[in-house]
């Protein structure tokens, strides 16, 4: 990850006009608005790019002395100059490293199989274990299985009975 991306610094806007989109507040498709005289937290790269459009703004405005100068309109010097104003140092943004394309593919396939095996626990919710035994008799997992069944052939019951009294009810048909 890169730098400059995870450092954050302080824009300032040290002119005295507003600085907004129309003016080059502007980065990404995005537009910012920065009142004359307020901060904005920002990443460096994006301070920077601000600020060198700020201070372009700043001596097209009139800020800067350029009448006897042989020197562009804007030097990289008196950009610097202006731009050393406007950005100040905050700190480091703590950010989870980055994954690489194999660690979010194989992220995406577990979620996407995870998604398959919760759909056939529920529809495995619906099915009944039982077991047989060697008499032939059918004996059910818990009691709420043998509950399910008796709903299901709509056998009334208590259900504060015991499971053994409840499997029963189902034989007694």
């Amino acid at each position: 990850m890169n730098e400059n991306e995870t450092t954050i610094v302080k824009f300032t806007n040290i002119s005295n006009f507003d600085f907004n989109g129309e003016l080059g507040a502007r980065y990404g498709g995005l537009d910012y608005f920065i009142p004359k005289g307020e901060s904005l937290l920002v990443p460096q790269f994006l301070g920077e790019h601000l600020a060198k459009h700020l201070a372009q703004q700043i001596i097209l405005k009139g800020d800067g002395d350029t009448s006897t100068s042989d020197l562009p309109l804007w030097s990289e010097e008196k950009i610097k100059e202006y731009t050393d104003k406007m950005v100040t140092f905050v700190g480091k943004d703590v950010k989870e490293q980055q994954k690489t394309e194999a660690e979010l593919l194989s992220e995406q396939v577990n979620k996407l199989n995870s998604a398959i095996v919760e759909e056939d626990d529920e529809e495995d919710e619906d099915k009944i274990e039982v077991s047989v035994a060697s008499n032939g008799e059918i004996t059910y997992a818990n009691k709420q299985e043998v509950i399910s069944e008796l709903d299901r052939k709509g056998i009334k019951y208590d259900p504060r009975q015991n499971k053994a009294q409840l499997e029963k009810l189902l034989t007694n048909i």
